[in-house]
């Protein structure tokens, strides 16, 4: 049977893809797919502490059992910081200086925010636009894992 596999952030970087269509057997599990992709990109193997694993949108047990036509996801999280977790999904600019102000307390010292910029060119070509975290179908359901994908702040 097959199943559809997408890796985002460093696993892309690692494997030099963003998806692929693979043959499983009947029954295999989540574990064994991701043991067949460290095998194959030993690397991912130094991730296996950090990289998150989904199933059809939805983060999924090591244990479970793959089914015919499901969407796998290996991807790192985006997370940092102490206590609560502050988040919050957006396609409008991000009001760092504000956020900022709202994570502090009068006892942090102070408040570090970065703010990426991507490189204007990759792998020899322009670079028109970065896709490394678009996929919709998660924002869409952003509630159901919304640690993966994190705004997060600490002193």
């Amino acid at each position: 049977m097959k199943v559809s596999v997408l890796f985002f952030g460093m696993a892309n970087d690692l494997t030099g893809f963003d998806r692929e269509q693979v043959e499983i057997a009947e029954g295999e599990r989540l574990a064994d797919l991701r043991r067949r992709y460290e095998q194959r990109f030993p690397r991912l193997r130094e991730l296996a502490g950090s990289l998150l694993t989904a199933v059809n949108q939805e983060i999924a047990e090591p244990s479970l059992i793959l089914r015919e036509g499901d969407e796998v996801a290996f991807m790192p999280p985006v997370s940092g910081g102490a206590g609560d977790d502050f988040f919050r999904l957006t396609r409008d600019p991000i009001p760092t200086h504000d956020l900022a102000r709202q994570l502090t307390a009068p006892e942090d010292g102070a408040a570090v925010v970065f703010e990426g910029v991507v490189r204007n060119h990759s792998r020899g070509g322009k670079t028109l636009f970065t896709s490394r975290w678009r996929y919709a179908k998660w924002r869409k359901s952003a509630g159901r894992f919304a640690g993966s994908f994190r705004l997060t702040a600490s002193a």
